[in-house]
């Protein structure tokens, strides 16, 4: 049988085009998955802060609030799992003050993906008694006010859907809250507790500092100056939406027990 030249080298031609198609399509895939990665835009408003710190904010001015107060003057730890156990817990950690009955809780958020995201400090300021307090931000040189939840207290081991553990030699300040309710789990802890009373500076917003309407604005308002910085002026699916809570962390109408 003969091959004429010119068949031999359409066939040549074809093999190397069959050899080539690999790498044609690993270098197409490689294109596509950079441009979209250049295309998506990192939305601030999911860094750890704004999703944290109102859950944080919903436990310390519901029922747990309450049971931190009993040891007048003193520091420590905290650490603040959201979720059941076994779930893909939420955490948080940091230190909280106590005088007087107003507690100041000073959360560490780890920072996002983008290394020039840093959200600053903040603090969130609550007075038991009076049922009122605000969180700060240094960033913003901001604060907003939040109120109680819930109102909560009490000396048993079970407060208002609430299993407590207490210290008997801190006049049975409270280092273990865990929420019995299945709709907002979470569980407190304190750790490295030392008597003593902080300064009462700490307990109120510094001078000069700009008053924003809720902590939602205040974190609307953050959220507005990250997209900045990123230069985020647009999503790949239209604008970006102003900012609004973590979903789900309304309590559905009808439900009893505390909120998170």
């Amino acid at each position: 049988m003969q091959i004429s030249a010119k068949s031999l080298r359409h066939r040549w031609i074809g093999a190397k085009v069959v050899c080539w198609l690999p790498a044609i399509t690993a270098m197409l895939a490689l294109c596509a998955g950079g441009c979209s990665s250049t295309n998506s835009q990192v939305d601030p408003i999911r860094e750890p802060v704004q999703r944290l710190l109102p859950r944080l904010t919903e436990v310390v001015t519901g029922p747990a609030g309450g049971l931190l107060t009993n040891l007048d003057g003193y520091r420590g730890q905290f650490t603040i799992s959201f979720g059941a156990p076994g779930e893909n817990q939420l955490m948080l950690t940091g230190e909280l003050r106590e005088r007087d009955g107003k507690l100041c809780f000073e959360p560490v958020f780890k920072k996002g993906k983008r290394k020039d995201i840093d959200a600053g400090a903040f603090s969130l300021i609550w007075d038991t008694a009076g049922k009122s307090g605000y969180v700060l931000s240094e960033g913003l040189q901001g604060f907003a006010p939040v109120a109680a939840v819930e109102a909560g207290g009490g000396e048993s081991n079970t407060v208002a859907g609430l299993r407590v553990e207490r210290a008997n030699d801190l006049n049975g300040l409270a280092t273990r809250i865990e929420s019995l309710d299945s709709l907002r789990p979470f569980t407190l802890t304190l750790t490295g507790i030392k008597p003593g009373l902080p300064s009462p500076n700490l307990f109120v917003a510094p001078d000069g500092f700009t008053r924003y309407e809720s902590e939602g604005a205040l974190l609307g308002e953050l959220a507005a100056r990250q997209r900045t910085v990123l230069g985020v002026g647009r999503k790949q699916d239209g604008d970006l939406a102003p900012y609004k809570s973590e979903p789900g962390l309304q309590r559905p109408s009808g439900a009893s027990g505390p909120g998170y």
